[in-house]
């Protein structure tokens, strides 16, 4: 398998310690990994260089998951070793080799009846697999041929949906979207601060939260209901707005990005 795989690891200021943690679970699993670091003062360099197969990339600049992740995705699909599979993770996530080789084989063994451009850990529901409208960008899989029909990541969303996005875009080119619940993926965090069990993230995240939802609903880029999606961006409001600290700067967050998504203002605010 190893000859197979290739991994991008995206990376902002990360705690260095947690992240050489996950690293070391996973770094005898693929040929070749890239690590895009987005931080302006990059500073793991220096730890990454004692692994062999691991090329790090520095951006110098937050230029967003996506940019991150299509950089990751070029230097991948340029190697001479034919990467069959992208492996995606942040830097705060980790699966075993274990576990990825267990991905592998389960959309190896899916893809004989189905379309599969995406297989993801799951939730340990009753049955073993589950196709789903979209999945977290974390932990997914995704083979080269997905990434050669459906294409990069959309970069100018910057963060929020960028991994949704290109989930109903492969579903819209007929692929199916699948998770492994027998695969959970782990995750070394600070323990951020929740309410309701959903974390609380920066206030400028509504931007960009609230600029891609309307985006995505004036272009028509959801496959399901936009009923729903409607009604999951009024529960995000009522959260932000009602639950959440910094409530004045949230708004004229949520405002602006419901602004610049009706004019199409996209990329880094």
């Amino acid at each position: 398998m190893i000859d197979e795989i290739g991994i991008i690891i995206v990376t902002y200021n990360p705690d260095e310690i947690n992240f050489i943690f996950n690293l070391n679970k996973y770094i005898d699993s693929a040929s070749f990994i890239v690590v895009i670091d987005n931080s302006e003062k990059p500073y793991i360099n220096e730890k990454l260089s004692n692994y062999s197969n691991v090329k790090c990339i520095n951006t110098y600049d937050n230029v967003g998951i996506a940019k991150a992740q299509n950089i990751g995705i070029k230097y991948l699909m340029s190697q001479e070793n034919r990467i069959n599979y992208l492996l995606f993770f942040d830097q705060d996530s980790y699966l075993t080799t274990l576990q990825i080789n267990e991905l592998i084989k389960s959309l190896n063994e899916l893809k004989l009846k189905h379309r599969i451009a995406l297989m993801a850990p799951g939730n340990n529901e009753s049955k073993r697999y589950s196709f789903q409208k979209e999945v977290i960008s974390s932990g997914s899989l995704i083979s080269r041929n997905a990434i050669e029909d459906v294409g990069e990541m959309r970069d100018d969303f910057f963060i929020d949906f960028v991994d949704y996005e290109w989930c109903w875009r492969a579903r819209s080119n007929k692929y199916e979207i699948v998770t492994d619940n027998s695969v959970k993926l782990s995750h070394q965090t600070d323990n951020p601060k929740r309410i309701f069990g959903k974390i609380i993230s920066s206030p400028i995240r509504n931007y960009y939260f609230f600029r891609n939802s309307i985006y995505v609903m004036k272009h028509h880029l959801l496959v399901d209901s936009y009923v729903i999606f409607s009604f999951k961006m009024l529960k995000h409001l009522v959260f932000e707005v009602v639950f959440c600290g910094n409530k004045k700067k949230r708004i004229r967050y949520i405002s602006h990005g419901i602004k610049d998504g009706i004019l199409g203002n996209m990329g880094k605010l």
